[in-house]
């Protein structure tokens, strides 16, 4: 019987990563790390706590040689500490590609952030302007350049996914748990304009989904693809669906301030895919109400 391929998932304890880590293991030997406090992953099989920061963070997995993986690491710490974010989504980064043995490596998947482009009236493209205005997108920005510095020598498959709004099951912090908690709460939610941003999203389902495709099936030495579902939504309208689902008034306090978006334009791979709307999503899963 053939053995089972390798895969790691840096930052396995994220939203997409922990959905990944479940899913994936039916088919392949996934080793997952983690960097948090929380106790509930101490006793999880192939589940390993490591610190960024230290000298060699991977050196437990020094006598494993990965099929392909995956980074998805979800710096999610406030804004503003530039050196934080420098140290995981940077030097981080070199540690991995240093410890791997690169000339087996297959296939690397990055993730970065759809936040990286410049806000728009119209949909944004892989070839939209960049705009890196805080240390979230700078260090990610780096990130995709130093993955492809490594690629460029070492000729494994490069995928570089930069995703737009993601939600789901196991949310712990970002934009939907925020407003579904705020609802919840009866607290006043304050947006620009009338309707507030208007951005594109996916559920994490789908994103496993697309992720376990790439694994199987692309196979070109590089390529960035903007990751989000053909729906977008302005702030209105998901506190309106949030609202609904619980039964709340929404207490939304507007402004005069104009407003400009993060609207995914579609692309070859997302159209392979067919996806769920955020309203039937909320309708049918029961995660929200742990909030």
């Amino acid at each position: 019987m053939a053995s089972r391929k390798k895969i790691l998932i840096v930052g396995a304890s994220s939203l997409v990563g922990n959905d990944l880590f479940q899913n994936l293991k039916k088919n392949y030997d996934i080793i997952g790390t983690y960097h948090t406090s929380q106790n509930q992953y101490i006793n999880r099989k192939n589940f390993y706590k490591i610190n960024l920061k230290s000298k060699e963070p991977f050196k437990n997995f020094k006598n494993n040689i990965f099929y392909t993986v995956i980074w998805c690491i979800n710096y999610n710490k406030k804004r503003g500490n530039f050196e934080s974010a420098f140290d995981t989504n940077v030097l981080g980064l070199i540690k991995l590609m240093n410890f791997l043995n690169l000339k087996e490596l297959k296939k690397l998947i990055f993730f970065s952030t759809g936040s990286i482009y410049q806000p728009s009236n119209v949909k944004i493209t892989e070839n939209s302007k960049i705009n890196l205005d805080d240390d979230h997108k700078l260090t990610k920005y780096f990130g995709e350049k130093i993955c492809e510095v490594y690629r460029k020598y070492f000729k494994f498959k490069l995928i570089i996914l930069r995703p737009f709004t993601i939600y789901g099951k196991n949310q712990k912090d970002k934009l939907i748990f925020n407003l579904i908690k705020k609802i919840k709460s009866n607290k006043r939610i304050y947006i620009d304009g009338n309707s507030g941003i208007t951005l594109s999203c996916i559920s994490v389902d789908d994103v496993t989904k697309i992720v376990r495709y790439i694994i199987l099936n692309l196979n070109q030495n590089s390529r960035i693809f903007n990751l989000s579902s053909p729906y977008s939504y302005s702030l209105f309208d998901f506190c309106k669906i949030i609202s609904e689902r619980f039964n709340k008034t929404v207490k939304l306090v507007t402004n005069t301030n104009k407003v400009k978006n993060y609207v995914s334009d579609s692309n070859n791979l997302m159209k392979k895919f067919k996806f769920i709307n955020f309203e039937n999503y909320i309708k049918r899963n029961i995660w929200i109400w742990k909030y």
